[in-house]
């Protein structure tokens, strides 16, 4: 979170992210924490999928079809750790 807790009173909608990557108690738990703050917000979930870029004919191919290729991992966001998990779960490293 890139802000205090206390400025979820000022939204309307509030997005969960990576929400396939906790168990659904921590879900409930969270999203109880946040109508705490805000209990008029809408909140929604997302969850995260990672993709495969192949620059040399620049196709998104699903990581599941590279399972078992060996690969580089370059992550350019915040929190990697979900992302390293992903690519660890398909073996690609």
């Amino acid at each position: 979170m890139r802000e205090p807790k206390s400025a979820l009173k000022r939204a309307n909608a509030i997005i969960i992210t990576r929400a396939d990557h906790v168990s659904q108690e921590e879900i409930r738990l969270l999203e109880a924490e946040i109508k705490g703050f805000n209990p008029d917000a809408v909140l929604l979930r997302s969850n995260f999928k990672s993709e495969f870029f192949n620059p040399t004919n620049n196709e998104q191919v699903p990581m599941e079809k590279i399972r078992g290729s060996t690969v580089v991992a370059v992550s350019g966001i915040g929190n990697p750790e979900a992302f390293e998990s992903e690519v660890r779960e398909l073996a690609l490293w």
